[in-house]
């Protein structure tokens, strides 16, 4: 059985990181939502892999509403525009990959995060989106 989870795209111009994208999603039974940021200032196309950033979790509450930009010297602080929010198809969950498919919106497709690295303490992972395209 596939599962759906709620999830979010935004951009992010953080004062000290830059424009980048983050990536948050609901986790299965909590209530929270990981967060990652792609640090590069595009989200990836058919085919390609970026690194993402896994950063600490995030209310549901402040993420998948509508929320204030972050002031200056705060963790984050900057100016967020959300490109997309919805549900995805969950396809696989663990501590070290997640899988989804997004069906609708601009940013679709197969997307697999697969953990770089060993321990609790590693934050990189990579980001790929399948060739496979959305009809």
């Amino acid at each position: 059985m596939i599962k759906e989870l709620d999830y979010v795209i935004h951009q992010h111009n953080a004062y000290r990181a830059g424009k980048h994208y983050d990536l948050r999603i609901v986790y299965p039974k909590k209530k929270a939502m990981a967060s990652f940021a792609l640090p590069k200032a595009k989200f990836p196309d058919f085919g390609e892999r970026f690194l993402l950033i896994k950063g600490p979790d995030h209310s549901i509450k402040e993420w998948l509403g509508p929320h204030d930009d972050i002031e200056k010297g705060k963790f984050g602080g900057g100016s967020f525009d959300i490109i997309q929010i919805g549900k995805m198809e969950l396809l696989g969950w663990g501590s070290r990959h997640i899988t989804f498919r997004i069906t609708e919106g601009k940013i679709n497709g197969k997307f697999s995060l697969i953990k770089m690295g060993r321990g609790r303490r590693a934050k990189n992972w990579l980001l790929i989106r399948s060739k496979e395209k959305i009809k």
